[in-house]
């Protein structure tokens, strides 16, 4: 379990550091105050596909990565100083930098700046190498860039975190559902799946994927239904519960970030998605980071998670972006010290 992380450089943040997380996490705050970023941040630093993560991470933000734009992942583009990105995971630290890189090689701007301006150095940049640390051992990772937006990725490092963070954006149709659905087929635990589904729609017989399709038979239709027509919500509850199933299979301990969760859930459907994570995350060891602006999701977390949940505040303020721990306990929850999860005060 991830239990600190210390974020320098990265987006909006130029230095945070948050601890005490627990089992399930949950991130409140305003628009644009750095939530999804420290999701990011999370999956970069114990991410499985190393410096791809930066790559995903642009186009989950519908950015087109470019030479031209590499230095918007740096702390107002201040790419002179690396992204330095630290989680505790147990009792083992995962130290992961990013660096700018030219001509396939990566530069230390701090050397470089004596012989070159910082303007021709920010031109320079065609790619990003990603360093990650632990176990006492080095690991590197890194990609250049093509005007066109070609990328190039260099030999993959292979190395694996103690604990895999994956990130699913607030866009569920670059969740890759059909790649979880393909590996459940293939794991043979789409029987159980299907008992899950049930648990959000009784209708639900069976599951597949066709070519380009997830296909749903539903008691009563004739036919096989696109999981479109079904639904955000049911495709959200879909893809959370197929890779946790995933990883069940395979032994490996996950930490899931998921940019606002309720996003195509009603508050029902909340409580189903819940009670079945819970279900399943006593089989293995997994963790959660979430991001939400429903009042809802907080009041059904509380009464389904209880103790295992844990409620941040961010704040951007003129200090920097701060997260401040709330308490789901007691009347006061509900009273004077509601927190009001779209970041109003």
């Amino acid at each position: 379990m991830i239990k600190k992380i210390e974020i320098n450089n990265f987006r909006g943040i130029e230095s945070l550091a948050i601890q005490d997380f627990g089992e399930f996490n949950i991130f409140v705050g305003e628009n644009s105050c750095g939530k999804t970023s420290i999701l990011e941040a999370i999956s970069i630093c114990c991410g499985s596909e190393e410096v791809g993560s930066l790559i995903k991470i642009q186009n989950f933000r519908h950015t087109v990565v470019l030479p031209s734009n590499l230095t918007s992942l740096f702390y107002n583009f201040n790419f002179l100083s690396p992204i330095e990105i630290a989680a505790v995971v147990d009792s083992q630290e995962v130290q992961t930098q990013i660096y700018p890189m030219t001509n396939d090689k990566i530069f230390y701007p701090q050397d470089e700046i004596k012989h070159t301006p910082p303007s021709m150095l920010e031109q320079k940049t065609n790619g990003l190498s990603l360093v990650r640390k632990y176990n006492q051992e080095e690991y590197t990772t890194s990609f250049s860039v093509q005007p066109n937006g070609d990328v190039q990725y260099a030999e993959r490092s292979g190395s694996t975190p103690p604990l895999l963070a994956v990130f699913l954006s607030s866009d569920i149709e670059q969740w890759g559902l059909k790649y979880f659905i393909d590996i459940v087929r293939k794991e043979k635990k789409r029987e159980e799946l299907v008992e899950y589904l049930k648990l959000f729609d009784d209708r639900v017989r069976d599951i597949e994927a066709q070519e380009n399709s997830i296909l749903v038979n539903l008691e009563g239709v004739s036919k096989l239904i696109n999981i479109n027509f079904l639904g955000e919500g049911f495709k959200k509850y879909t893809t959370i519960l197929a890779l946790m199933l995933v990883a069940l299979q395979w032994h490996t301990r996950f930490c899931v970030c998921i940019d606002e969760i309720e996003n195509g859930l009603h508050f029902s459907s909340i409580q189903k998605l819940l009670t079945s994570i819970l279900k399943l995350s006593k089989q293995i060891d997994f963790q959660f980071f979430f991001t939400t602006h429903s009042i809802e999701f907080l009041d059904i977390s509380r009464k389904i998670l209880g103790e295992k949940s844990r409620v941040y505040k961010v704040v951007s303020t003129q200090k920097g972006v701060k997260t401040y721990p709330y308490s789901q306990d007691g009347e006061a929850y509900f009273t004077l010290d509601r927190i009001d999860p779209r970041g109003k005060r």
